[in-house]
């Protein structure tokens, strides 16, 4: 990904995952490509918000996936010497999932 960056001449603004519904939402504690490129402005941590619609099944806690990526845009704002970046959500299913249920 790098090299094809700087092979074309690219300007990375937005680093965007989407993991989907259930899966690990470790990886958004990771702000590692973020700091490949300092053009890198927003964050964008799509899908993956979990919405359990059996009682079987676990939702996804907000507060619980959200402290260590609070913590880790601290850390990257230290670390590379003040750099702000935009933190973008894309709840979708989350929010409507159990809409008219």
């Amino acid at each position: 990904m790098v090299d094809m960056v700087k092979k074309y001449g690219l300007t990375v603004e937005r680093v965007h995952t989407h993991i989907g519904s259930g899966s690990d939402p470790g990886i958004w504690q990771s702000l590692q490509f973020c700091k490949l490129w300092d053009t890198v402005t927003a964050l964008n941590l799509g899908g993956g918000y979990k919405v359990g619609q059996n009682e079987w099944e676990a939702s996804t806690d907000l507060q619980q996936i959200g402290a260590p990526v609070t913590d880790n845009f601290r850390t990257f704002v230290e670390e590379t010497g003040g750099r702000q970046l935009r933190l973008e959500i894309e709840p979708g299913t989350y929010l409507v999932a159990m809409a008219g249920a």
